[in-house]
């Protein structure tokens, strides 16, 4: 009965085991995830930043009073202001993705913390177990 029972245990520990490597993969593939929004992210900022200079090289060729260039200018302002409103809705969600992400490493580590600490507490009374019956 009591062997029979330290079995039980010894297999919820084997399953603590492997639910522990599994969020491990979790946590590794979400962390995975996290550094490529990361990228797209950085890579949207710079496009944006890029953007906005144009856009503010555009205005300061109006100032210089090219009429030619005014015209050229403006459709290239307006076309640049819209890739800014493309390029910040982007960002928007990129950074929502990014949220969600670290959101679901921060859950994923803490059920895989949990976990260990389980399987850290099943192998100590464990351990207990085993030297009781070695005292017997």
């Amino acid at each position: 009965s009591e062997r029979g029972a330290l079995l039980q245990h010894e297999e919820s520990l084997e399953k603590l085991h492997d639910d522990v490597a599994i969020l491990e993969d979790e946590v590794e593939y979400v962390t995975i995830e996290k550094e490529l929004v990361e990228e797209r992210l950085q890579f949207t900022q710079a496009d944006l930043e890029r953007t906005v200079r144009l856009q503010e090289n555009l205005i300061a060729n109006q100032a210089d009073g090219l009429d030619n260039d005014l015209v050229k200018c403006d459709e290239f302002v307006g076309s640049a202001t819209k890739e800014t409103a493309t390029l910040r809705h982007e960002l928007c969600c990129v950074s929502q993705m990014l949220t969600a992400k670290s959101q679901e490493y921060e859950s994923s580590k803490n059920a895989c913390d949990d976990l260990f600490e389980q399987t850290l507490d099943l192998k100590v009374d464990l351990d207990n177990r085993t030297n009781m019956q070695d005292d017997f």
